[in-house]
């Protein structure tokens, strides 16, 4: 699914095709002409936040509620939708993805968030199942309070997030989702699953921040 196509291809998804002058990239009503000797695409899993069009960097991922007492950790493995990037050189020339898209605002009206929701499923890592649709999301919850906590969301910032692929597998950076009177969400730029590749879409990725906040609540 996801990695470079150096010729004519026809999947299920798209297809790219031979014309006049180069060649011809169809998915459905969609066409783009391509205007090369050679071809090469990057197929490449981009995080749930360009369709229907980009219009915010936030995406909030709900899962069952999980209580969690003062003082203890632990790591979630998180199925996610995955949107998929198509790219002509540093061009991205068509986006798409598996599921109707949400939206809805994190906090007050007028300071709020707009987000896209995506549900979240929660797999046991040795059983998770590749299936080029969806992304994982390592994300390693740690309670810093004197209190028991519960949380059923993490609202992420895409700009910041780091994909990686190989074949049909589709993962984020580890996350870290901090439990304190305020909670905070850090993106720790390393890869939890080994082997992968990150992706460099210049179009999707910006300069990573460390530290968010989820000042209005989990």
């Amino acid at each position: 699914m996801f990695g470079r196509i150096d010729g004519p291809v026809k999947r299920k998804e798209f297809s790219v095709i031979r014309s006049r002058g180069g060649f011809t990239y169809r998915r459905g009503d969609r066409q783009v002409r391509l205007v090369s000797k050679d071809i090469a695409l990057d197929v490449l899993p981009l995080a749930p936040v360009n369709l229907p069009e980009r219009i915010t960097g936030h995406f909030i991922v709900n899962f069952d509620k999980i209580h969690i007492g003062p003082r203890e950790r632990l790591v979630l493995f998180l199925k996610v939708p995955v949107e998929v990037g198509v790219f002509f050189g540093d061009e991205r020339i068509d986006v798409f993805g598996f599921v109707k898209e949400e939206f809805s605002l994190y906090g007050p009206v007028d300071g709020g968030i707009v987000a896209r929701e995506v549900a979240g499923e929660e797999v046991e890592e040795e059983k998770i199942k590749w299936d080029g649709r969806s992304a994982v999301i390592p994300l390693r919850i740690k309670n810093y309070t004197s209190s028991a906590r519960h949380m059923s969301r993490v609202i992420l910032n895409a700009d910041y997030l780091e994909m990686y692929y190989d074949g049909k597998k589709a993962a984020t950076e580890m996350v870290k989702l901090d439990l304190r009177e305020v909670p905070r969400v850090r993106y720790v730029n390393k890869a939890y699953f080994k082997g992968l590749k990150k992706v460099e879409a210049k179009k999707q990725l910006l300069r990573k921040e460390e530290v968010e906040q989820m000042e209005w609540g989990l």
